[in-house]
């Protein structure tokens, strides 16, 4: 099974988690007539949509390499995490409207702690789908997984917040609360916007993907390299582009240059991955 493969089989079953929590979350909204638990049902369904935008955006980025897109098409994953970014802002400018309207008009909530208990089963099953998915995610270099885990724990701080609202309500506290809670988990939202978007943009932009110190640490081993610079570096986290250029002895023939390029490639792509594709420019020392 490849990579793709892998990342659309875990999509698909956290999809499935994410609409059950959802459904749970929202019908139980609707009992209590509570607004931020319902808005926090709302935020899991999009965690559903943001599975199902992940599992577009692989089936368009494990397309092979064609006479158009010589690169391949893995860029789809960091187009496809703008979306999930840009769900994540719309969601909590509604939830942010929804608050300040149960804050401007407070209603009784038919608070029970059976329901406390139902959010706290909840946020377990969130916290462990976010850790297993961000794991999983860094662990194969998915740019959909990573995104789509902050997502997922966005939901999971929305949960608690939400928790922490309740109980205060429990204990006698005004259902203004309910509102109230909601403004500080609109900041969480936003905040795990911001990341997602930083991070794909960032990825569409071309930004550096190495560090110049590391990879200069390793021309050192060779005693044959006089010198390195124009080290440049962009991709994404399963596929490094780099290249460089490396000055040899002006007398080294073809043949041993071409031998000690290979060298260094494969000796980086030990640290970047075997799917790296590494450039070597060689040019005379005149020192």
């Amino acid at each position: 099974m490849d990579q793709y493969q892998k990342v659309s089989k875990i999509l698909t079953v956290i999809l499935l988690l994410n609409l059950l929590v959802a459904g749970i979350k929202i019908a139980l909204g609707l009992f209590v007539d509570s607004q931020s638990i319902f808005s926090d049902g709302v935020h899991s369904i999009s965690d559903g949509l943001g599975n199902v935008v992940g599992l577009a955006g692989i089936s368009l980025a494990k397309r092979p390499k064609d006479e158009a897109h010589p690169y391949g098409h893995g860029k789809y994953e960091a187009i496809f995490g703008l979306v999930i970014g840009a769900l994540l802002l719309f969601l909590g400018g509604r939830i942010f409207l929804d608050s300040l309207n149960t804050v401007l008009e407070p209603k009784v909530i038919n608070i029970t702690w059976s329901a406390v208990m139902i959010m706290v089963a909840t946020l377990v099953v969130n916290l462990g789908i976010s850790t297993y998915e961000s794991r999983i995610g860094k662990r194969l270099d998915s740019t959909i997984l990573i995104s789509d885990a902050k997502h997922t724990r966005s939901d999971c701080y929305i949960t608690i917040g939400v928790l922490v609202g309740l109980v205060l309500m429990l204990f006698g506290l005004p259902s203004i609360v309910d509102g109230i809670v909601g403004f500080v988990v609109v900041g969480f939202i936003f905040y795990g916007a911001y990341e997602v978007l930083t991070n794909n943009i960032n990825l569409l932009l071309d930004s550096k993907k190495v560090d110049e110190e590391e990879v200069m640490e390793v021309v050192k081993t060779f005693e044959e390299i006089k010198g390195v610079h124009n080290i440049r570096s962009r991709g994404l986290n399963q596929n490094v582009f780099l290249d460089m250029h490396i000055l040899v002895d002006k007398e080294m023939s073809i043949a041993q240059s071409h031998h000690l390029e290979h060298q260094l490639r494969e000796k980086i792509k030990m640290i970047y991955g075997k799917h790296s594709e590494i450039l070597v420019h060689v040019e005379p020392y005149l020192g």
